[in-house]
């Protein structure tokens, strides 16, 4: 699923960029998935992984979630928040991806300096195939669809555009927001939650078995 922020766009810091809508966005988001599952962040623990190509970004990620994770409960290292190059080689439940670059582009040629590291095809693979259940992508559909692999990305995956900024969003909303696509938003979190809150029951044996 893809979050289209009309609304958002990047800073930069240190070399760095950020875009503090996403980190808003994320945060909502990260909240309504626990509310699926009980309201209880603990029965996400080490399952969740939210990435960025950007360092200054996954700073600003940390900074919103961290005192939240801690009212849970939880800490920091109960959920992964780096960057997509850290993040090769692993796989969670689910991954929330940030793209950050949402900027006007003019031309054609000013596609390459307005994408950044989301033109790198290898980094996007590694993006979008490491989730085992769920994926959610953060981004700026206007400025993401200059890209040919990203234009065919949104193509093929549902989007949710959301046109007012970001202040005006709760996470019980942005569910609403979900149920108002074609997958209802509790049937989207239902195999998860299943999977958290049953575990496999043991076999008995039979004669046959013996």
């Amino acid at each position: 699923m893809f979050f289209d922020l009309v609304e958002s766009r990047e800073d930069t810091i240190d070399f760095s960029k950020f875009n503090e809508n996403e980190c808003q966005l994320t945060f909502l988001l990260l909240q309504g998935i626990t509310a699926q599952v009980g309201g209880k962040f603990q029965n996400l623990k080490k399952k969740i992984g939210i990435i960025t190509p950007y360092k200054a970004h996954v700073q600003q990620l940390k900074n919103k979630i961290s005192p939240w994770l801690r009212n849970q409960g939880c800490s920091a290292f109960d959920i992964f928040i780096d960057t997509v190059d850290s993040f090769q080689g692993r796989e969670l439940d689910i991954v929330i991806f940030n793209c950050v670059r949402s900027n006007p582009i003019r031309g054609y040629s000013q596609i390459r300096a307005a994408m950044g590291f989301l033109g790198d095809v290898r980094r996007l693979n590694v993006a979008i195939t490491r989730p085992r259940h769920f994926l959610y992508v953060v981004g700026n559909r206007e400025t993401l669809k200059m890209h040919e692999v990203w234009r065919r990305f949104m193509d093929h995956h549902r989007v949710v555009t959301l046109s007012e900024k970001i202040e005006r969003y709760s996470y019980e909303n942005l569910l609403a927001a979900l149920a108002g696509t074609t997958v209802l938003a509790s049937d989207h979190f239902k195999p998860l939650d299943l999977q958290i809150q049953q575990k496999p029951k043991k076999k008995q044996l039979t004669y046959e078995d013996v």
